[in-house]
């Protein structure tokens, strides 16, 4: 039983270092750059052993995804659960995508949006992205009291997602975004719109 334990807990862990050389090679060289072998190489692995968890290219692209998505869906959660008031989770949570989506974790959305255009099957792994992501915004709005129907709540959150969208792509285009004014008063202003969307 301990030996069945330990090859568990080996497994995980060789699964997660494979995970996270995938996601550095992604976000780091590009979807061009992205080989099997290489990710196996990086990692410490043979090929063989990366195919065990990770059939093929699609399916470790699909997992660095996914893991990116489910970490995201977490910190909005825990926002939700910190925040004085809706007001306050919105803001913070724009400013904090915004700043998220500009830095190291945005450059992997760009290869997800390159994907779907093409696939099929990453039109569905993003529209699963943002069914979660609208999930987690929508439960945090009924947690802070708000009664509006499903619908509409469900469109509050397609609205500020799409403002925050908008704002980190905006974002993208200027050289050192997160130490300038201008930056900074992108974010700010998209928090208090995001804010007037959730609360009006």
């Amino acid at each position: 039983m301990k030996k069945k334990a330990r090859n568990g807990a080996r497994g995980i862990a060789t699964r997660a270092r494979i995970l996270d050389m995938a996601r550095t090679i992604l976000t780091d060289e590009g979807l061009e750059s992205f080989a099997l072998r290489d990710v196996a190489k990086r990692a410490g692995v043979q090929l063989g052993n990366l195919q065990y968890y990770f059939r093929s290219r699609e399916d470790l692209i699909e997992a660095v995804i996914a893991a990116e998505s489910h970490a995201n869906v977490d910190f909005m959660d825990a926002l939700a659960e910190n925040a004085d008031d809706l007001g306050d989770y919105v803001r913070r949570l724009a400013i904090l995508m915004i700043q998220e989506y500009t830095g190291l974790g945005g450059r992997l959305w760009p290869v997800l949006r390159l994907l779907r255009t093409h696939s099929e099957r990453f039109r569905k792994v993003s529209q699963e992205v943002y069914r979660r992501h609208f999930k987690s915004m929508v439960l945090a709005m009924r947690h802070f009291g708000a009664r509006d129907a499903e619908r509409e709540l469900l469109q509050k959150a397609r609205l500020i997602t799409a403002l925050i969208d908008g704002a980190a792509m905006q974002a993208h285009l200027w050289a050192h975004a997160g130490s300038s004014p201008s930056f900074k008063a992108l974010c700010e202003r998209t928090g208090e719109l995001a804010v007037e969307i959730a609360t009006g």
